[in-house]
């Protein structure tokens, strides 16, 4: 819906329709991080499962980062709506990449997040089970963060760079491997001295 009436909504109510996209991320985002709130819910009747809003963080997480990129990106558009969005955008990207990447390193060492109230028999006591839904994400943040021009891409890389090696590394993930490794290629091998590279 967003998409198909993207190029009828001014840069205003863009971002007003970010603001709310936003809110109900972090609604999701803290609901779905109080396992102790969920399990009790669980518990008390009042579902037959632990209950999630998983779909939903996902969803608005997303919608949220694609409203983001466009204002960053569309070169159509006042370039003062890109300033506006351009530290929030690189701050949720980043932490997103990073909270994937040591959730990734933790699943891996079999270590299952810390789960106050949560019982053994129930899905809140699964290692990471957010990892496989947000690879999507992952993917869409490394292919936009590709579309970067070179100065604006230039002032990421100290924060980038780790973080796309440890996607690199994601091993159950090979979705996010492929598009951590292509940005690297694309983007970073070219402005390598070649010295670097032949070492």
């Amino acid at each position: 819906v967003i998409a198909t009436n993207y190029l009828e909504l001014t840069t205003a109510q863009l971002q007003r329709l970010a603001g709310a996209l936003e809110r109900c991320f972090v609604f999701a985002h803290e609901f779905n991080s109080h396992i102790a709130l969920r399990v009790y819910l669980w518990k008390a009747g009042f579902m037959s499962q632990v209950p999630n809003l998983l779909r939903q963080e996902m969803t608005g997480l997303l919608a949220l980062l694609r409203v983001r990129f466009w204002l960053l990106l569309d070169a159509h558009r006042d370039r003062s709506s890109a300033a506006l969005v351009r530290e929030e955008l690189f701050s949720l990207c980043f932490d997103v990449l990073d909270s994937f990447a040591t959730a990734c390193d933790a699943n891996a060492a079999g270590v299952p997040r810390a789960h106050a109230g949560a019982d053994a028999n129930t899905d809140a006591a699964a290692p990471h089970a957010e990892l496989p839904a947000l690879v999507p994400i992952i993917v869409f943040i490394v292919e936009r963060l590709a579309q970067l021009d070179c100065d604006e891409l230039a002032a990421q890389w100290p924060r980038l760079f780790p973080l796309l090696l440890a996607l690199c590394a994601a091993d159950d993930f090979p979705a996010v491997r492929r598009a951590a490794a292509a940005l690297l290629r694309e983007r970073l091998q070219p402005i390598l001295p070649r010295a670097a590279l032949r070492a």
